[in-house]
């Protein structure tokens, strides 16, 4: 099956979406207004290894990695668009890197897992209809490209994540 992306998901099978993610856009999404969620493209970023392999980093490798603005407008104009998520794939949610925004209305917190795709996300304030700022989502290919590119831009040799940079390199 084609992937789908929220948008599509919500107008081909608006109850199955619904159930799964009831947000129609990125606003309703992230629970925050227009001029808040373009601030959150000019955010500070960070980047933290987590879940299993991240004890190979010790000391300040262990530390998030706070992303210059050269490079933060590429991951947050991906990571903050609402067709960069779709249907859900089921796992065991192993995430493998942390990627926080501090944006000014609060911190935004993506724990990203490459098993299966699924981001895991912390909001600084609950969404309409929601009893929580938690949610799971499902990256796109585009999305998922991203985030193995950033994870293995700045953790290069880690061992655990190998296997997830070599299958990136063999579907480009």
């Amino acid at each position: 099956m084609k992937y789908r992306t929220l948008r599509m998901w919500h107008q081909t099978d608006p109850r199955s979406a619904h159930n799964f993610c009831p947000y129609q856009n990125e606003l309703e999404m992230f629970g925050c207004t227009a001029a808040e969620y373009g601030a959150m493209h000019t955010a500070r970023v960070e980047v933290l290894r987590i879940g299993e392999g991240a004890d190979q980093y010790q000391g300040a490798a262990s530390r998030p990695i706070v992303l210059d603005h050269e490079d933060d407008g590429a991951v947050l104009g991906r990571l903050l668009d609402y067709d960069s998520y779709g249907e859900p794939n089921l796992c065991d949610f192993d995430p493998a890197i942390r990627v926080t925004v501090d944006a000014p209305h609060g911190r935004y917190q993506f724990d990203v897992c490459f098993a299966c795709d699924g981001v895991f996300v912390q909001s600084p304030r609950t969404p309409k209809g929601r009893k929580s700022g938690s949610f799971m989502l499902h990256m796109s290919p585009l999305l998922r490209r991203d985030m193995v590119q950033l994870a293995q831009r700045f953790f290069p040799g880690d061992r655990t994540l190998k296997p997830v940079y070599q299958r990136q390199k063999q579907e480009r």
